[in-house]
């Protein structure tokens, strides 16, 4: 009878998993022919001005309208990233945006599921049917996994670096999880700050391996994208970028009357790229992530102008010296998903996309209830968080009070989630309880 269950418990975890499985497939299809994925269009334009020896820091709409990304509004482009990472997107530039929309986004969806995987084996999931099916049923219908696929991030290849990275050094391969992490590092720049805790964890040689990663790849773009390109980068287009990010002053705007007369960005909106026309938006939603941009929005009512990077340090300095006294008191796993967790509610670039990187926080919840731990305000705290996170976001309700509630639901459960992970004893400490066969 027992093993009867077990079938048909497999049976109806295959069917659901079969059914996310197509729904996101479905859904990569939809947006491969129907949306703009206003974030992938940055790096394709790049990677295409690039091939012409141009700067991809420039939006070029008034020189020729071929090679704008049929967003940027401002002088400056939408490409926020190192020129070695704009070399990275060169070779799908050369194709048509259309196939190179396809390709992307199923490489985005491979490095997704790959990096499920090896998430899989850290917390010894990988050979669990039961586990493995649950886990994918999630991932597929995670609405931030939806949410970076509609706009073509890039979230999904630093999700997977950052994986190695944590894979490798739970592995004592320290010198391979440093490169990783530097890898990370030129697409998602507050990766850097992996290394006060990796020194807190006392990964010595992953910290510098982490940081001499860092100078080999300053090296190459020397190399590969000319001293010109890069210092450009560090002494103009990096404090920009710091500062409003794709964003500006009304003085940056161009005199371009496609902007002015044209274009619009909503769900209803369409604008054209390689002779194409898409839909700006498939699906809307509220997409910040970052609590210090909340801090900087806030503070510009009561006159301070404080920058985001000030703010970013001074709330992430607490966490690291907590950390450094208590070290003892967590898991090994938890604390990465700590460092993961600090990192994106403390930089001001995290959007709803990025948000992918907290897949793990469903296999720790799994993994607490098969250790029967889970009766406990911790665990109250990181599955509310995770709910309201996973919950879909596809209409805004036009009603202020409710709509300023729902745009700080991501940073909310962000928090509660953080919460929750800092109060959770280390319940590995000494003997397990017996696991629930029935995972």
């Amino acid at each position: 009878m027992q093993k009867q269950k077990k079938i048909l418990l497999i049976l109806i975890l295959s069917v659901l998993f079969t059914l996310s499985l197509v729904r996101i497939i479905f859904f990569i299809e939809q947006v491969s022919r129907q949306s703009l994925q206003m974030d992938f269009t940055a790096y394709y334009t790049a990677g295409k001005v690039m091939n012409l020896g141009l700067n991809p820091y420039k939006n070029y709409i008034g020189e020729n309208w071929n090679l704008w990304d049929g967003v940027a509004q401002f002088n400056h482009s939408r490409f926020l990233y190192p020129p070695i990472a704009g070399t990275f997107f060169q070779p799908l530039a050369k194709l048509n945006y259309h196939s190179a929309k396809h390709i992307w986004n199923y490489l985005n969806f491979f490095f997704v599921t790959i990096s499920v995987f090896i998430w899989l084996k850290i917390f010894r999931f990988d050979k669990n049917v039961f586990i493995l099916l649950i886990t994918g049923i999630f991932t597929f219908n995670f609405f931030p996994f939806y949410a970076l696929l509609e706009r073509g991030q890039i979230d999904g290849a630093t999700f997977l670096l950052l994986t190695l990275g944590i894979f490798f050094v739970k592995r004592s391969k320290e010198k391979s999880s440093g490169l990783w992490f530097s890898l990370a590092s030129v697409f998602k720049l507050y990766s850097i700050l992996l290394i006060p805790f990796l020194l807190i964890k006392k990964k010595y040689k992953t910290a510098i391996f982490f940081i001499s990663g860092i100078v080999v790849i300053t090296g190459i773009m020397y190399i590969v994208n000319g001293s010109s390109q890069v210092n450009d980068y560090i002494l103009n287009q990096a404090p920009r970028i710091s500062q409003y990010a794709e964003s500006g002053t009304d003085d940056m705007r161009p005199d371009s009357w496609i902007l002015k007369y044209i274009f619009r960005i909503s769900r209803y909106a369409v604008s054209m790229v390689d002779g194409r026309m898409y839909l700006t938006e498939s699906i809307s939603f509220f997409s910040n992530a970052s609590l210090v941009r909340l801090i900087v929005s806030g503070q510009l009512a009561i006159g301070i102008n404080i920058p985001a990077t000030v703010w970013s340090l001074l709330l992430i300095i607490p966490f690291i010296i907590y950390l450094y006294r208590h070290i003892g008191r967590y898991e090994k796993i938890n604390l990465w998903i700590i460092f993961i967790l600090i990192i994106l509610i403390f930089s001001p670039f995290t959007w709803l996309m990025n948000l992918v990187w907290l897949i793990p926080v469903f296999l720790l919840t799994l993994k607490l209830i098969k250790n029967a731990e889970y009766k406990n305000i911790s665990f109250a705290l990181i599955v509310t968080g995770l709910i309201i996170i996973t919950l879909p976001d596809y209409q805004r309700t036009f009603i202020v009070m409710l709509d300023n509630i729902l745009k700080l639901r991501y940073v909310t459960g962000e928090l509660l989630i953080l919460a929750g992970m800092l109060a959770l004893p280390n319940f590995t400490k000494g003997k397990l309880k017996p696991e629930l066969k029935t995972l």
